[in-house]
């Protein structure tokens, strides 16, 4: 991940390597018809390097590594989605306003 992570982004905006403290690759259901993506998980030592990577990822919008398509989002608790998923109705209601 501390080599991939950089040739996804960018190597010019990683002048440092990045410290990864772990990273693991989480388990799928198989499926016999179709291959399925498997989702990696790190963690970062620096959380400097954490904000620049979702801050690259969003400016780049589409990213690619061997013809296949990459996905960064940060990792939130379940307890924290519950939370962010309650302002769901106040996010509607002012993207109707700002739309009128």
């Amino acid at each position: 991940m501390s080599r991939l992570t950089p040739q996804i982004l960018g190597q010019d905006n990683f002048p440092t390597p990045l410290i990864i403290d772990w990273a693991h690759r989480s388990p799928t259901v198989r499926q016999s018809n179709r291959a399925s993506s498997r989702s990696i998980m790190f963690k970062l030592l620096n959380f400097q390097d954490k904000v620049k990577i979702l801050r690259i990822a969003r400016e780049k919008k589409k990213l690619e590594h061997n013809g296949t398509r990459i996905y960064i989002y940060p990792d939130f608790s379940t307890e924290l989605m519950k939370r962010r998923k309650g302002f769901d109705p106040v996010k509607n209601k002012l993207h109707l306003f700002r739309i009128m």
